[in-house]
């Protein structure tokens, strides 16, 4: 015969000798939670291309940028990554040594802009757009944010960049493999250039 007290309670827990109580088991019954998924978010980049060096973009006037790129775009400061670096690029120069061209560098300052949806994404385009139409206004834009005396040499561009997977950029630090990448590319271009 089986007492009460010698039974397997409800749940799977053991029994306290002493009082008869089943001792709750912290496994039964619990089912795992699943992790969250990756959160998908919609990339847009904003390119100027400008007169300065790098060493006019201290990380205070980068904060700066970002602050004055988000409000137009509708985002968050910390949804906004700001970066400067240089470029080479060919010229109509050609070195005396060599068939190919003579390369100038050029300094690019990028930010990119990480939008919870798509439809937030052709908003925010959309309205930076119409802030940045010209590269005097971009000019005026730099200025405003501390970067002043700073000439954007072209219309900004900007474009939808592939964003699936990516979490919102947390802080406003460089993004040097942007830059390095197109570098590259711009160098792999002139010499194929050269040789045909």
């Amino acid at each position: 015969m089986i007492t009460a007290q010698q039974a397997d309670p409800p749940g799977g827990g053991e029994t306290d000798p002493g009082a008869g109580t089943p001792i709750p088991d912290p496994g039964a019954g619990a089912t795992p939670t699943p992790p969250p998924p990756p959160q998908v978010v919609a990339m847009t980049r904003i390119s100027f291309s400008i007169d300065g060096t790098p060493a006019d973009f201290p990380q205070t006037v980068l904060d700066n940028i970002a602050i004055a790129i988000a409000t137009p775009a509708g985002v968050g400061i910390t949804d906004v990554r700001v970066a400067v670096g240089t470029y080479s690029y060919g010229t109509d120069q050609y070195s005396a040594s060599s068939a190919y061209s003579t390369l100038a560098e050029g300094v690019l300052l990028t930010a990119d802009i990480a939008h919870p949806s798509e439809t937030e994404r052709l908003v925010g385009e959309a309205a930076l757009a119409q802030a940045l139409p010209t590269a005097a206004a971009a000019s005026a834009m730099l200025a405003i944010a501390g970067a002043s005396g700073i000439t954007v040499l072209e219309t900004p561009v900007i474009a939808a960049i592939d964003g699936d997977g990516l979490e919102p950029p947390q802080d406003s630090g460089g993004s040097n493999g942007v830059v390095i990448g197109i570098v590259v590319v711009i160098v792999v271009l002139l010499i194929v250039g050269g040789a045909a």
